[in-house]
């Protein structure tokens, strides 16, 4: 799994959250590809379409066929209280809406990185979601670790529980809501 956060000033940040296929030392050598894909990326200032083009192309090239990255690339200015988000195959975004007391799951995107690996990707892939957000509003990003746990029984803890966590932790700060999002997983799973 891959999470990372680049300062470009004062007000706007570049998130991104993702996921390799595979396991193992080779899924970990591409996760470190990934690190400088990010921040090379970052660096040239790309828009969320042309970050997730180019990271595809590159991903392309350095990845094994049979290896794809899944991502949740955000960029974030605090300054406009504007969120821009595109998803490539990761798991989709809770975001809390406090003016309207409700939670979406933003499930919009297109395919993982790699999977593609020619010029003909670009079909794939789709505007921006922007998202205006306020105070008291949030947005929680995982991988697949949280709702893929499963139980004795095989279950998985899956979006329902998941959402219903964030639900009850509405009014807590981040580290409360990670916290209780956790503690829900493990007493689940066991």
């Amino acid at each position: 799994d891959y999470f990372d956060i680049l300062q470009e000033s004062d007000d706007v940040f570049r998130i991104a959250i993702g996921d390799v296929s595979g396991k193992g030392t080779t899924a970990a050598f591409y996760m470190a590809e990934v690190k400088g894909i990010f921040h090379a990326l970052s660096l040239m200032g790309a828009n969320p379409m042309e970050f997730v083009t180019y990271a595809n192309q590159a991903i392309a090239k350095c990845f094994q066929k049979g290896f794809f990255f899944t991502l949740t690339y955000l960029q974030l200015d605090l300054k406009k209280r504007k969120l821009e988000m595109i998803r490539a195959g990761h798991r989709p975004a809770f975001f809390y809406k406090k003016a309207t007391d409700t939670i979406g799951i933003h499930r919009e995107g297109t395919l993982g990185l790699g999977l593609v690996r020619d010029d003909s990707y670009k079909k794939y892939v789709k505007e921006a979601e922007v998202i205006a957000f306020e105070e008291g509003d949030f947005m929680v990003l995982y991988t697949d670790g949280i709702i893929e746990a499963r139980n004795k029984n095989d279950d998985e803890y899956g979006y329902d529980r998941f959402q219903k966590v964030l639900e009850d932790n509405k009014e807590a700060d981040p580290d409360d809501i990670s916290s209780a999002i956790m503690d829900s997983v493990h007493e689940f799973a066991g």
